[in-house]
């Protein structure tokens, strides 16, 4: 079984209530359209202006891309529009690209799960999920 995805992560708590509920609800092509995961995250596979919506927010960009155990992750972390994290494990299984990235976002790990599995992106196993 296969594991491929490619999406944004941003705490909701970053986005007004009112703008939550309207990119939640919308689901024009032109617009965002988020998956809401656990601990206050939300997902997209797309923003359309990601230099515009990033002012003042902090985003994460993980990708997975595994298939019958073999394969990688990258991670990387945009405050305000600036990267200030970058990791990957392609060549270094040992490295925690994406729950490094959630603990930096906030996450705290819970019930003997990993940053991963807490916030819930274990069910979501391609972009075709989040929509």
């Amino acid at each position: 079984m296969g594991h491929c995805i490619s999406v944004f992560l941003i705490r909701k708590e970053e986005l007004r209530n009112e703008k939550i509920d309207s990119i939640i609800d919308n689901v024009s092509e032109n617009s965002i359209k988020f998956t809401e995961l656990k601990c206050g995250i939300l997902a997209t596979t797309y923003i359309p202006n990601i230099k515009e919506f990033g002012k003042n927010k902090t985003i994460a960009k993980i990708t997975t891309d595994y298939f019958g155990g073999a394969g990688y992750q990258t991670a990387k972390l945009f405050v305000n529009n600036t990267n200030t994290m970058y990791l990957n494990d392609e060549f270094d299984h040992r490295k925690n690209p994406i729950n490094s990235v959630l603990k930096e976002m906030g996450i705290e790990k819970t019930n003997g799960h990993d940053e991963f599995d807490t916030i819930g992106l274990g069910k979501y196993r391609s972009n075709t999920d989040f929509e």
